[in-house]
């Protein structure tokens, strides 16, 4: 039997032992014997609307969907070793650029634009780190190329 359908059928007939020892207890009232009739039944209502409810949802979530990809940025690096290999990893093309990344330490002044972003630029000094892109409203990390 399905684990999930067993909370249910259990909670059901502690409600419903629950119910007749109030009914054989009560002697014979009328108006609370209706009365805890009623409310038992719409709590046995509610236990199997909760479980219905829970079945659709996790029944919808079982469908196939279209994975939604997103590119995800190169962390900045947080060590001083990883810093320091980052430093290092200026590059230069075939067309002469120099190319940096989103944290290290500048070693020729000009101005520099964001790979991803060819409108925003930054102008550096040399020996200063180089910031995120904030290109998408978001700081992100990227290559920087120097322009002039």
């Amino acid at each position: 039997m399905d684990t999930s359908l067993k909370k249910p059928i259990v909670r059901t007939i502690i409600l419903l032992v629950v119910l007749v020892i109030i009914l054989v207890v009560s002697n014979s009232n009328t108006t609370l014997n209706i009365f805890s009739i009623v409310i038992f039944f719409a709590l046995i209502a509610l236990v199997w609307f909760k479980y219905l409810q829970l079945k659709n949802s996790s029944s919808s979530e079982k469908e196939p969907s279209i994975p939604i990809i997103e590119s995800v940025p190169e962390p900045i690096p947080v060590t001083p070793t990883a810093l320091k290999q980052e430093e290092k990893k200026v590059t230069v093309d075939e067309d002469d650029e120099i190319r940096t990344r989103t944290g290290a330490a500048c070693e020729k002044s000009g101005r520099y634009v964001c790979k991803d972003h060819p409108k925003r630029t930054v102008k550096m000094q040399e020996g200063n780190r180089f910031p995120p892109c904030r290109g998408d409203k978001k700081g992100h990390s990227t290559v920087w190329i120097l322009r002039d």
